[in-house]
């Protein structure tokens, strides 16, 4: 289980959750932003992908397990 896994186990969890997509939101804006408004062309890739991992990155946040772990009172 990774350190975020356990941080999300907690009962805290779904704040962390709501908090991380909150800061997702913000940078995936600025990057579509960037891209909308034009980067360099040999730059291009680097922003799409960047874009495209906070895409991948909210998608995993979205579908985590949230609160204690199984077998935990």
């Amino acid at each position: 289980m990774t350190e975020l896994e356990e941080q999300l186990a907690l009962p805290t969890g779904e704040t962390l959750r709501q908090s991380l997509l909150q800061q997702l939101d913000g940078v995936g804006l600025r990057l579509r932003t960037q891209l909308q408004a034009g980067v360099p062309r040999k730059d291009y890739a680097d922003w799409q992908a960047a874009a495209d991992a906070v895409s991948a990155a909210q998608e995993v946040l979205q579908n985590a397990r949230i609160g204690a772990p199984q077998g935990s009172l």
